[in-house]
């Protein structure tokens, strides 16, 4: 089997199971995170997961991915190495940057990047913030403030190591 037709068929089961599980049907993104949020990282250009990348229980919050498309502009790692994420349109769009985490519920939302492991890495972090409007702020200056300094400790060491 080609690498295409290997790629097509996880992406086939990755959409079964993804529309199939619990987690999504019971709780959408939607229902999860705020609806001037999502208008917001859209807005932006940015996309967020469709579904959490794992269930979570009563006990814990919810965790969705964030990622800036290439197409998107804003900050961008010169690096030949780059990887694909999922839109919300279902279309697999390229991308210059790290992921973004975002895990949360009402009154505490934390932010992390996380490159290396075992880490913390150049430009790992992991942020807790009260509100998700300041979440939001800084997800934004990660992803378009070329003067971020998490950002430009990430574009340094790329730079060291190419």
């Amino acid at each position: 089997m080609g690498k295409n037709a290997k790629r097509k068929r996880r992406e086939s089961l990755q959409a079964f199971v993804a529309e199939e599980r619990s987690e999504r049907l019971a709780n959408p993104p939607e229902k999860l995170l705020p609806a001037t949020f999502l208008q917001a990282i859209h807005r932006l250009g940015l996309e967020i997961d469709t579904f959490p990348p794992y269930p979570s229980d009563q006990d814990s919050a919810c965790h969705f991915g964030i990622f800036l498309p290439e197409s998107s502009g804003g900050n961008q790692v010169p690096s030949p190495a780059f990887s694909y994420c999922r839109s919300r349109n279902g279309d697999h769009q390229a991308t210059r940057m790290p992921n973004m985490g975002l895990t949360g519920e009402s009154g505490k939302w934390t932010i992390a990047v996380h490159q290396f492991a075992p880490g913390p890495g150049p430009g790992d972090f992991c942020e807790t913030f009260d509100a998700i409007e300041t979440a939001l702020d800084r997800i934004q200056s990660y992803y378009f403030n070329p003067d971020d300094l998490r950002f430009l400790e990430y574009l340094d060491h790329v730079h060291q190591t190419m």
